[in-house]
This record gives C-alpha cells, structure tokens and sequence, in this order.
C-alpha cells in the first residue's frame, strides 16, 4: 500500500466517524459529534 493510499483511507475514515457520530447523536443517544452540541432527540 503506498502512503497517498493511506492518507485517502484515512481521510474517509475520518468522514465515515464524523458522519456516524452525528447521525448517533441525532437518534437520542446523547453521544457528542463533531458537527456542535446537538440536543438529543427522544424517540419513543
């Protein structure tokens, strides 16, 4: 695997956790995320 490889690996990963934190905190878990304090949404 070459370094620029790692680097665009890398680089999705950091989307792929960014965008799963949010969608985590946006289902009532209360978990944190990137994108700022989102209140969590009680579902049920």
């Amino acid at each position: 695997m070459s370094n620029e490889e790692i680097v665009v690996r890398q680089q999705i990963g950091d989307v792929l956790n960014e965008w799963v934190e949010v969608e985590i905190a946006g289902t009532g878990s209360g978990r944190p995320s990137r994108a700022g304090p989102l209140q969590p949404r009680r579902c049920g």
